[in-house]
């Protein structure tokens, strides 16, 4: 279960590109790739700011028109689904 305090950073190994509505994850050294619709992207364009599960769906709430509660279940399977693909690590 993602904590919604911890905050969490792109994988050094991990290139991202946005190609036309979706965002391919690509990690070099394992080769697995991720590939995530125009809302995971905006996701990975928030997580890179340093932001937690928390403000994230802050962020997200304005942007969409969704319960918070169906928004925080949503994106903490994602970002359990980027960590176990080690596409992204906690913070330090």
């Amino acid at each position: 279960m993602i904590n919604k305090k911890q905050s969490f950073q792109l994988s050094k190994e991990v290139l991202s590109q946005d190609i036309d509505d979706e965002t391919i994850l690509l990690d070099m050294k394992s080769e697995k790739y991720f590939e995530i619709n125009d809302v995971g992207g905006r996701v990975l364009e928030i997580l890179k700011s340093g932001a937690n599960l928390s403000a994230i769906v802050d962020i997200l709430l304005i942007e969409y028109d969704v319960e918070r509660s169906q928004l925080e279940d949503d994106i903490s399977e994602l970002l359990q689904q980027f960590l176990d693909a080690g596409f992204i690590h906690p913070k330090t």
